[in-house]
């Protein structure tokens, strides 16, 4: 079975490392991204993203206009969400409830269960 591939986008260093480190254990292909550009250029030329993981608050491109031009490209891209403010994650669990938010810090298992019913509501779980 093919391994599937995460879209990591995170603009603090430290975090992204450490996010990395657990996607890959959890045994996802991880693809690295500084800030919300650079991911949306990698999900405009890399067609087997299976899902973007980013981060809220990044400078330009924020997380979520992130997720909003992704799915303008792939509609059917999970998308999880981690903030380090938790009004951030009242508000877009208000605004848009199906969606996996995730508060900073947040443990393996969290991310784990959050991809995976990221995954399994788009029907690529």
């Amino acid at each position: 079975m093919e391994r599937k591939v995460v879209l990591l986008v995170e603009d603090d260093p430290d975090i992204r490392e450490i996010a990395s480190l657990i996607l890959s254990e959890m045994g996802f292909e991880v693809l690295e991204a500084g800030d919300g550009l650079a991911g949306l250029a990698l999900v405009e030329t890399i067609p087997g993203i299976d899902l973007l993981f980013t981060d809220i608050e990044m400078p330009g491109l924020d997380g979520v206009t992130l997720a909003e031009r992704a799915r303008e490209i792939r509609p059917d891209l999970p998308v999880v969400y981690a903030t380090g403010f938790a009004e951030r994650v009242r508000a877009l669990k208000a605004a848009q409830p199906t969606e996996e938010v995730l508060q900073k810090p947040f443990r393996k298992h969290e991310l784990a269960k959050a991809i995976e019913r990221a995954l399994a509501s788009a029907g690529a779980g």
